[in-house]
């Protein structure tokens, strides 16, 4: 697994790093590599999961995230800070494929457009809106994490930068 961390603070479960399976890392250019940890430095700025925080007497109070990312799921394994596990969600292809698709054709037609067409307004309106309903998406199959809906965006982003190669965008 790939880590990358930052220190966050709260009451709610916070999360101190993110690591990318290594099949996944390992396999990206550096190009999107790049994308993955601009995806993760937001994630780690601000996120809430509505979890308390581990109990661990006399030892600061961390989680990871391990991010796994195979052709047919997106799983999500929040880590406690003796590696015990806090909980568990994923997401099948099927689950993200029509959020996926809709997003990703909306910012290549953002793309194809450049940057005076009138229409690049709408277009950017509509990505919001499929951003939402992915969270949405997120947030009910991945309940156990509860996570807000400006986490599960996050969460999204994260995904379509694990999924799809956006530096070709």
């Amino acid at each position: 697994m790939r880590a990358m961390g930052n220190d966050v603070g709260g009451e709610m479960a916070a999360i101190r790093q993110v690591l990318i399976d290594d099949v996944t890392w390992e396999s990206a250019t550096p190009e999107r590599r790049r994308d993955v940890r601009v995806a993760i430095d937001d994630l780690l700025a601000e996120h809430r999961f509505d979890l308390p925080e581990p109990e661990v007497a006399g030892a600061h109070q961390e989680l990871r995230l391990l991010v796994t990312d195979t052709p047919g799921r997106v799983t999500f394994d929040l880590v406690g800070p003796v590696g015990t596990l806090v909980a568990q969600a994923s997401l099948t292809a099927a689950d993200l494929h029509g959020h996926l698709g809709e997003y990703l054709a909306t910012c290549r037609e953002m793309v194809a457009l450049g940057d005076n067409s009138p229409r690049l307004e709408a277009l950017d309106i509509a990505k919001r809106l499929i951003h939402d309903e992915a969270a949405e998406t997120i947030a009910a199959r991945c309940r156990v994490l509860r996570p807000s809906h400006a986490t599960a965006r996050r969460l999204f982003t994260l995904i379509v930068t694990l999924r799809e190669d956006t530096t070709r965008l």
